[in-house]
């Protein structure tokens, strides 16, 4: 979509003059590594205090019959997780509020303030839509209500991982105590996850910061998917990488419409500049 945007010609060639040649954004700087460990942390601590309750609960239910493990899942309390939305929303916030302003001063935008508040604006709305997505809620009114179309939800994935567990403890009679001990130690409730969703979820921020900022800036017609061009790349992003230039507000062909694509993906994104800005003198 062409987007018309009120220039001075000298203040349009300046803009261009800095951004003829576009680099890659630098994903590990000392903003994204922060943001990352704070992240980590939080959930961290948090499987270590919610592992406790989950474990209790499923030895309070886990006298069923094995067909009725999906059942019981069900059951499980993890509304706790409403408890992560305004520290996730924080951390989200800050990074996606810088991955614009590195966007912008990347496309060569250092001194507009009306176009770093606009991005800011919609970094800070996006990242208070993800931190309720994360646990499959979203913000109505001020209040938190279900929601069906959330994407990589963290609590619908703790229920899955634990199917596993219980399904052996059922099979196996396992005491509560070997459940409570197996739980406690899952990849559900690990620093590995912990550092998965940390490593996902900023990676996401960074990026969604730096195709708002993409679009404030009027400068950025479109964009190119780059992969880490190895062996691990998964299908998706290979396709989306071999896409080559597409519009910004297009979709690649796996309908992502920037990375990642899939939980710790390694891709990146490159903004490709609009030849021809539309002005007003």
């Amino acid at each position: 979509m062409k987007v018309s945007v009120t220039y001075s010609p000298t203040l349009r060639n300046e803009m261009l003059s800095k951004a003829q040649k576009v680099k890659p954004l630098n994903r590990e700087r000392g903003a994204v590594k922060k943001s990352r460990m704070k992240l980590k942390k939080l959930f961290a601590d948090f499987f270590t205090s919610m592992a406790v309750s989950v474990a209790k609960q499923v030895n309070s239910l886990k006298k069923m019959d094995e067909s009725e493990i999906n059942d019981l899942l069900a059951q499980l309390d993890l509304s706790d997780f409403t408890e992560l939305v305004g520290d996730i929303d924080e951390i989200l916030s800050a990074l996606a509020e810088d991955g614009a302003a590195v966007a912008l001063l990347q496309i060569g935008i250092k001194d507009d303030q009306s176009i770093v508040n606009q991005a800011n604006e919609h970094a800070t709305a996006w990242a208070s839509y993800r931190s309720a997505e994360m646990i499959g809620k979203k913000w109505v009114d001020g209040d938190l209500v279900d929601n069906p179309n959330a994407k990589w939800r963290i609590d619908e994935t703790t229920r899955d991982l634990l199917k596993s567990s219980v399904t052996q403890a059922m099979k196996e009679g396992w005491s509560n105590d070997t459940l409570a001990a197996e739980i406690k130690d899952s990849y559900a409730f690990s620093d590995d996850r912990a550092e998965m969703i940390a490593r996902t979820e900023t990676a996401t921020a960074d990026v969604q910061g730096n195709m708002i900022a993409y679009r404030e800036s009027g400068l950025v017609t479109g964009k190119v998917w780059i992969t880490a061009n190895d062996d691990a790349v998964s299908d998706d992003c290979a396709m989306n990488g071999e896409a080559g230039e597409i519009p910004l507000d297009d979709a690649f062909p796996s309908g992502a419409f920037e990375p990642p694509e899939h939980p710790n993906c390694r891709c990146d994104v490159i903004p490709v500049l609009d030849n021809e800005i539309t002005q007003e003198d």
